[in-house]
């Protein structure tokens, strides 16, 4: 039996939604949320005041939301009143059109996550750097000079420092926190070595479809920065690096370990691979698998052998049926 229920915040109104859907992909910056109401009286909670616009939770089964309602659609028909909200987890606070927009050039060297920790001063927002399975965010010095921008919001720094190191960005669901972490936990290649974040077996899959993705298998690729910094040449162990990828140029990538994080990222999404979506139920949260979010590892037990995926994205289906459909695309690599 699964238990969804929404609530307006601060002071917990429930609020009743007939349907919702709920998704993050791995280079989206916050989560997503589409909901059903029902009746003016309801539209009435959610509505924005002179305080900005509201913000409700939502709980799936023990798993936990926290979004801001920044629009809404209105469907009347005699007798039947429908309202469409659409939100985004509080992560967005952080981009357009809430943050405003700045201009920067560091006069003395700078550390990276320094520089992240300016850009969410007094935002009440921090940022993690997990270390998955050998793998973290890098830290890195940018000399003067190079951490240069205009007219870009704390959330568009945030996000360049992070690909910048073959990084992405994963939300908190209800918190304001922000983990910054390789787009590759481990590499493909070593994947069958690796730690992996959640097990699906066989018996919870609803239904799987694939689609083919063949890529360059590049196993080298130059890194460098511009106008400082350091030139590297990422090669793949064990082979020969006679396949470059196109040049890596960009003027943050300053340091001999931020470059070859970058290099190793970017080699890792080349090969054979498959798009694989997954349906399975979301389970509770002291019973696995629960909720897999971008950026995971994961093995499916399947029923024509196991295999091993990154999540990059999910989607949530919920309806005031009690139905919760988790929905995951996994790249698949061979």
């Amino acid at each position: 039996m699964n238990i969804i229920t929404a609530v307006v915040l601060p002071a917990r109104t429930p609020l009743e939604l007939p349907s919702m859907e709920i998704s993050l992909d791995i280079d989206s910056f916050s989560w997503s949320f589409t909901g059903q109401l029902l009746g003016a009286s309801n539209i009435a909670l959610v509505e924005p005041d002179e305080n900005g616009p509201k913000q409700i939770e939502v709980d799936i089964n023990g798993w936990k939301w926290v979004f801001i309602i920044e629009r809404y659609s209105t469907d009347r028909r005699f007798g039947d009143e429908r309202y469409t909200l659409y939100g985004s987890s509080r992560t967005q606070l952080l981009a357009a059109p809430y943050a405003p927009q700045r201009s920067k050039s560091n006069s003395a060297n700078l550390n990276a996550k320094q520089a992240i920790n300016e850009e969410l001063a007094n935002t009440g927002f921090t940022a993690t750097y997990p270390d998955l399975n050998d793998y973290s965010t890098p830290d890195w010095i940018m000399p003067g000079g190079s951490l240069s921008y205009q007219n870009q919001t704390a959330m568009q720094v945030v996000a360049k420092v992070a690909t910048t190191a073959g990084s992405v960005i994963i939300p908190s669901r209800d918190n304001d926190q922000v983990s910054i972490q390789p787009r590759y936990p481990a590499s493909p290649w070593h994947w069958n070595t690796a730690t992996m974040d959640k097990i699906v077996p066989a018996s919870m899959v609803i239904s799987l479809s694939a689609n083919w993705r063949p890529e360059q298998a590049y196993n080298a690729v130059y890194v460098s920065g511009t106008n400082a910094g350091v030139a590297v040449n990422v090669k793949r162990t064990g082979t020969n690096g006679d396949n470059p990828a196109p040049d890596i140029l960009e003027d943050w990538l300053t340091e001999t370990q931020v470059n070859t994080e970058r290099g190793r990222n970017e080699l890792a999404k080349g090969g054979n691979q498959s798009i694989t979506t997954i349906e399975l139920p979301l389970t509770d949260t002291n019973t696995a698998p629960g909720l897999i979010e971008p950026g995971m590892l994961v093995e499916v037990l399947d029923i024509t052998g196991d295999w091993l995926g990154l999540c990059l994205a999910t989607s949530i289906s919920a309806s005031g049926v009690g139905a919760v459909i988790q929905s995951i695309d996994l790249e698949r690599h061979y």
